[in-house]
């Protein structure tokens, strides 16, 4: 068994996280799968504490998104932003959102993120 070093890790219809945040990670796959993660977005906002909102919504888009995009729709482009390779408006929207949420993620906790997908 190999054990992973992530927060949450999604393949296919199975997701598991783990910590603090692990059912707000879960919360936000299943809406964005069942959804979408405009929608996933809306119900993370509704549920963030006061002040934190825009960090709330950013972590859990950040750590979910790489997750929920199926990897044949998008590709890291050498800067590490997420290119999408389909025209359907919401899949460019969903790599919009993980671009976003990486770029506004604090301190290292980003950097493992794009590995992890650069690896992939």
């Amino acid at each position: 068994m190999k054990v992973i070093d992530a927060p949450f890790v999604a393949h296919g219809n199975v997701a598991t996280a783990g910590g603090c945040l692990a059912s707000q990670y879960l919360a936000t796959w299943m809406i964005t799968r069942g959804a979408s993660m405009r929608d996933a977005e809306e119900a993370m906002h509704y549920v963030a504490p006061v002040g934190e909102k825009a960090l709330y919504v950013n972590q859990a888009v950040s750590v979910v998104a790489p997750s929920s995009l199926e990897r044949r729709f998008w590709r890291l482009d050498p800067l590490g932003l997420a290119t999408c390779n389909d025209d359907r408006p919401e899949l460019r929207y969903m790599v919009r959102t993980l671009n976003c949420a990486l770029s506004m993620s604090i301190g290292p906790k980003s950097v493992p993120a794009l590995e992890r997908m650069r690896n992939d």
